[in-house]
């Protein structure tokens, strides 16, 4: 009796032992997850605090070092791009043509800052979906837009790299759709081609992004930039306004003027910010003032039309650095006068300046306007200097800027 006591309290006492240290373990695992909770909290908070600024000039230290640099090419044969083109299986033969022919030039143009490697992979896997705007409802009787969101928005058409995927988007009104819509297929043929080449330029991009303020405007503007350079000046075609990017290719512009066309270039295909950066910092070696004219413009609104405040924020942060760099009032380049034109920014003195430099009178108008070239050799062999289209008196007059 006495040793079944004894095991007993010999087992009771190993299996509270083994309790008491479960149950420890438990309180541990508890405190290990608060102290890790608090510590996360603390640096949220203290991340919080730190001036948006520090954490530019932060990022920018680490993100330099990440910029793609590769060796010169400069007999680099496109038939490589060809054959990766013709693998694909995904595309059409129309999508084919349409690459080779509106492709070549660019990469051709700018091989020495593209990974051609990466993008003939890309070329050769590419997938490009079509997306209808509307569906039939049934119960309701009616036509239902498909993707509401990027309608509101006036989005096209995307290029996702992660999946190397383009999805287009059908640009038509209601009053368009005929009695066989439903059964109408939306392919390549019937697209917007500028939509689809914009997109395509971002393929063209190495990074994809690499942005130190996190939003990738920059990048939007300056490929709507090569878009309609190397796009138009093969489509012939100068009606190249695509007024979704209206708000904002100013951005594109401005930087064309301001800095060498090798940064430009250079940061077009690899979508890294340190890139503009330096660029700025050669100008003015004030890296507060970089981060206000980068923040300026990643922080738009592009789909709040006339960001007046926005616009008054890349406007003062780029003629800082413009009146650095040539030492003169920003409001005498007449190029970027003629670029701001027509935007919320631009005041009724400059707009008369701008009159006054075109011999047009108050009640006369600037209707459009065709930039100069800047990058493709082809559109700036057409377009050496900008243009103002203009009513005068009624009359449609083409002034060009000396």
């Amino acid at each position: 009796m006495n040793s079944l006591i004894k095991n007993f309290q010999k087992k009771y006492c190993i299996s509270q032992k083994n309790k008491e240290s479960s149950f420890g373990f438990f309180k541990w695992v508890i405190k290990t997850e608060l102290t890790i909770l608090i510590i996360f909290f603390i640096i949220i908070t203290m991340y919080k605090l730190i001036p948006q600024s520090i954490i530019f000039q932060m990022k920018y230290s680490i993100n330099k070092h990440f910029i793609y640099d590769k060796n010169s090419q400069e007999h680099y044969n496109f038939d490589s791009v060809k054959s990766a083109i013709l693998r694909n299986n995904s595309i059409s033969e129309h999508e084919k043509n349409f690459l080779n022919l509106f492709l070549e030039s660019e990469i051709k143009e700018n091989v020495n800052y593209i990974d051609t490697k990466k993008i003939e992979s890309r070329l050769e896997n590419l997938k490009v979906t079509y997306n209808k705007k509307y569906y039939y409802d049934k119960k309701e009787g009616e036509y239902i837009v498909s993707n509401p969101k990027y309608e509101m928005l006036g989005i096209a058409g995307k290029y996702n790299a992660f999946f190397n995927k383009i999805t287009i988007y059908e640009q038509i009104n209601e009053y368009e759709i005929s009695k066989n819509y439903n059964e109408e297929k939306f392919d390549f043929s019937k697209c917007n081609k500028e939509a689809y080449f914009h997109e395509l330029n971002h393929l063209l991009s190495n990074n994809n992004l690499n942005t130190i303020t996190n939003k990738s405007n920059l990048s939007e503007a300056i490929n709507e930039l090569f878009t309609r350079e190397y796009y138009y000046s093969l489509a012939n075609n100068n009606d190249f306004q695509d007024k979704g990017y209206d708000e904002y290719i100013i951005f594109a512009y401005s930087l064309a003027e301001l800095l060498p066309e090798n940064v430009v270039r250079k940061y077009k295909f690899d979508n890294n910010d340190s890139i503009i950066i330096k660029g700025l910092l050669e100008i003015d070696n004030n890296l507060d003032e970089v981060y206000k004219l980068l923040s300026s413009i990643n922080s738009f609104n592009i789909y709040q039309r006339k960001d007046k405040s926005g616009y008054m924020k890349f406007y003062n942060s780029l003629k800082y650095f413009y009146e650095k760099k040539y030492n003169q009032d920003i409001n005498d380049n007449i190029d970027l006068l003629l670029y701001f034109y027509g935007t919320s920014l631009q005041s009724n003195d400059e707009k008369n300046k701008l009159k006054k430099y075109l011999n047009l009178s108050s009640s006369d108008e600037i209707i459009d306007i065709i930039p100069k070239g800047y990058y493709s050799n082809n559109y700036t062999q057409m377009h050496e200097k900008t243009i103002a289209i203009c009513k005068i008196n009624g009359q449609k007059k083409i002034i060009e800027i000396e």
